[in-house]
């Protein structure tokens, strides 16, 4: 049996779920990284609206016009009002259709992709295919953050004629029906498309959706992968920064030295390893396995294991050892990597170990 979309209103949770398709489901996102992933793209859920004192002031003003909307269509002069907000949209629009295309067409100039003296011959062509400059105006008009020199901002500011905002709202396809989506995806464009997805999917067969979901979980639990390994790589490029202060050749000089100074020391590399949480500074510190224990919990191998218990087990907690912070110093001395969250681990031979380095 095809379903109708679930309401926006059904308190259930954070989001609006067919409590039939609910019971299909075979599988759970404990994740709740994933599941916020799931969430968003999943056609069977929905955003629950906030109570209005939790929304911004132009959110709480489009509901209330809708809430006295029949009573406001009835006032004399609304035809009139509602031509009058229809020339305004119009030439709203096509302000900022102009503008979203002199952007683009001045940004070609600068790429060296329009010859400069082709600007005013593209600028018509540009407009008319800059059509999705509506769906910010629809965005803006919601969350209140309208250009001043939008033709709709008079209007609407708070405290304006509810007549000319109801007006100006159905000029722009806002509807009894459409007014509450549009506020919690942020524009009726958005909406639209997820009513479309919606749609689709309770026409398809439950095996159908129970496959669509599938798919949408999978790509959440990468898009939630990926996600971690874009903020991994700004942490280590932020790291980098930190350690050089923008000049990176002296800090890798200064690794460089250190791993030299370790080696006529009588040090030998143990392993590099990712610290569980970035450190503050660079740094070398020496000590015995048991003091540096107590600096340094959170230095393990992939496996989990603590790098310092292996060496206080192998070679005795009262043995010497070094870890130098802010980089992978391979076994040649020189810097392969820089980042707060590396570090590299010395050992100091003794004269039990019987070989020299």
């Amino acid at each position: 049996m095809n379903l109708p979309p679930p309401s926006l209103s059904t308190p259930l949770a954070s989001i609006s779920v067919c409590p039939e398709l609910a019971a299909i489901e075979s599988w759970s996102t404990p994740n709740p990284k994933v599941r916020v992933y799931f969430e968003k793209s999943r056609p069977d859920a929905w955003p629950i609206l906030p109570p209005r004192d939790q929304l911004n002031p132009q959110a709480r003003e489009a509901l209330a016009v809708f809430d006295k909307a029949d009573e406001l269509r009835a006032e004399p002069g609304y035809e009139e009002v509602l031509e009058l907000a229809g020339l305004r949209v119009e030439v709203d629009i096509k302000d900022s259709k102009k503008q979203a295309a002199e952007k683009l067409i001045d940004k070609g100039i600068r790429l060296g992709k329009i010859p400069p003296e082709d600007r005013e011959s593209k600028l018509a062509r540009y407009t008319e295919r800059s059509g999705w400059a509506k769906y910010g105006i629809e965005r803006q008009v919601l969350s209140g953050e309208l250009p001043g020199d939008s033709f709709l901002c008079k209007p609407l500011q708070l405290g304006s004629s509810a007549l000319e905002r109801l007006a100006i709202l159905e000029a722009l396809g806002f509807n009894e029906g459409n007014i509450k989506g549009s506020i919690v995806f942020g524009s009726k464009h958005r909406y639209d498309r997820k009513v479309q997805e919606s749609d689709r999917f309770f026409r398809s067969t439950e095996e159908e959706q129970r496959e669509q979901l599938k798919r949408l979980l999978d790509d959440a639990k990468t898009n939630q992968a990926n996600e971690e390994k874009r903020k991994k790589e700004a942490a280590r490029v932020a790291g980098i920064e930190r350690v050089s202060g923008g000049d990176v050749e002296r800090v890798v000089e200064w690794f460089e030295s250190c791993a030299e100074s370790l080696r006529q020391d009588g040090y030998v590399l143990s392993s590099m390893v990712n610290l569980e949480s970035s450190r503050e500074k660079a740094e070398l510190v020496k000590g015995s396995i048991a003091e540096l224990r107590q600096y340094f919990p959170d230095l393990r191998y992939p496996s989990g294991l603590s790098v310092l218990d292996y060496l206080s087990e192998t070679y005795g907690a009262d043995s010497t050892a070094a870890v130098l912070v802010g980089a992978q110093v391979v076994g040649t001395g020189k810097v392969y990597t820089l980042g707060l969250d590396w570090a590299t681990v010395y050992r100091k031979l003794d004269s039990s170990d019987g070989r020299s380095y």
